[in-house]
């Protein structure tokens, strides 16, 4: 299973790949599913086995324009 994570700003979703990135957590930058109501185009997918890992980050990263991590479809 994957999941997405969506924000309303294709600077923090950059941001928040660059920090996986340099943790060495496995992701991809992908066109944000129309199914998720946000102003980015931008998301990040990523699977379950990172979904702790990724939460973490978004917690300590102080992401202001987090909307949620979903379900990849």
């Amino acid at each position: 299973m994957n999941y997405i994570a969506s924000f309303k700003s294709r600077s923090e979703t950059m941001r928040l790949s660059s920090i996986l990135l340099s943790r060495k957590i496995p992701h991809l930058v992908v066109s944000t599913p129309r199914s998720i109501q946000t102003s980015c185009s931008l998301s990040i997918k990523f699977s379950a086995q990172n979904l702790d890992k990724v939460k973490n980050v978004i917690l300590q990263g102080h992401f202001v324009t987090f909307v949620g991590v979903f379900v990849a479809q």
